[in-house]
């Protein structure tokens, strides 16, 4: 890939893991944060977490299942973060098909509907999601119903949060303060 702009210092397999599960909590904790004032990016926080935790449960079995293709993956790239990374369909598609996990397809349908509003969001506009303060209870729903699904799938994927197995925990009595909205 050859980054032109952008260095980052070399990092181990493990460190690399540890990086990508605290960027997935940092982007779930903003989410929450961004939630009163800032909901439509709150919704892209939380959609870039859903996608960083997905690709954090390929990587606990093999760094190479992130890499968009694997035939292709360099490890000194990888351990700099010079790499396309697996979009979220290719990330359920590899759990699934390589690690032998089903992901039931409400949980599935859930994440693309964030995905879907995620990218009106980042590629153009929401035109739903213009009043800040109407768009917020559309958001805390849409996100609740994605919360429910991904504290299950974080419960069921122990070996991401093993640092912080009382993360999830956390995150849900954060989103239950969100409960006016709904």
């Amino acid at each position: 890939m050859a980054r032109k702009f952008v260095e980052q210092v070399e990092k181990s397999n493990t460190e690399m893991f540890d990086s990508l599960v605290c960027n997935a909590i940092d982007f779930l904790r903003s989410s929450i944060d961004d939630l009163d004032h800032r909901p439509k990016n709150s919704i892209v926080d939380f959609y870039t977490a859903i996608e960083l935790i997905f690709k954090a449960r390929l990587m606990s079995e093999h760094w190479t299942l992130i890499i968009s293709k694997p035939e292709l993956a360099r490890l000194d790239n990888f351990r700099t973060g010079d790499f396309h990374s697996v979009s979220l369909k290719g990330s359920v598609d590899r759990i699934h098909n390589i690690l032998g996990e089903k992901i039931d397809r409400e949980v599935i349908n859930a994440f693309e509907v964030l995905g879907e509003h995620r990218n009106q969001i980042v590629h153009f506009s929401h035109t739903s999601y213009d009043n800040a303060s109407s768009t917020k209870a559309k958001v805390v729903v849409e996100q609740w119903r994605s919360w429910h699904h991904l504290y299950f799938l974080l419960t069921a994927w122990p070996q991401i949060l093993s640092a912080t197995p009382e993360f999830p925990c956390k995150v849900l009595r954060s989103c239950h303060t969100q409960n006016s909205a709904l």
